[in-house]
């Protein structure tokens, strides 16, 4: 979501949202455009489409996910007349820990295994705040990438959602899932599961 104007209308409508909210967000033209100021070269697997992370670019990453998206999304929230938002990463609290993707095809990619429910139970729960998650995550405690930061494939925000379903149903909670893309058509599921053969333009 690059445009301003629609940022704030969009960040204004979800903080007067009265349900248990939780926001995982993106930010891949702020990424490639940080990526070009540095001249860091931005590289896309020829396949799937998929951005390519190596070490240097999953800090950046973090930097634009963690930093700058996250906290004007916040920023944007708190700014409305509901209620308010907190701003994380999935290394906070080890809010998402993941394995490394095994193809190795999109680089230090992370495939999401674990969900600190309890902390997001929590969070939206017993302090009615919203969780916006940026989608960077360490590597699952006692395995080789545990510590390893990772940057989380956007389309693997469903596996994140996940954790959040088994918590409401173990809480016998009702579950609303919604997706935002910038994009210029409609999204099937086959889609969203499985990324199409293209790379989208924003």
């Amino acid at each position: 979501m690059t445009s301003p104007s629609l940022q704030q209308k969009f960040c204004a409508d979800l903080s007067t949202i009265d349900n248990p909210l939780l926001i995982i967000h993106g930010g891949g033209p702020f990424i490639t455009q940080l990526q070009r100021d540095l001249g860091v070269e931005d590289k896309f697997n020829e396949d799937s489409g998929m951005r390519v992370s190596t070490e240097e670019t999953v800090r950046i990453a973090e930097m634009v996910l963690s930093g700058t998206v996250n906290k004007q999304i916040v920023s944007g929230i708190n700014r409305g007349r509901g209620r308010k938002a907190i701003g994380l990463s999935g290394r906070d609290g080890s809010l998402i820990e993941c394995v490394r993707e095994p193809s190795g095809k999109i680089g230090d990619v992370g495939i999401p295994r674990n969900v600190n429910t309890g902390l997001l139970k929590s969070l939206v729960y017993d302090l009615n705040v919203i969780p916006v998650l940026s989608p960077i995550s360490n590597g699952v405690a006692g395995t080789p990438e545990e510590g390893e930061c990772s940057r989380v494939q956007s389309s693997s925000a469903v596996e994140c959602s996940l954790g959040v379903l088994s918590l409401s149903l173990s809480l016998s909670l009702s579950l609303s899932l919604s997706f935002c893309f910038s994009l210029s058509q409609t999204l099937t599921h086959k889609d969203i599961l499985h990324p199409p053969q293209k790379r989208y333009s924003t």
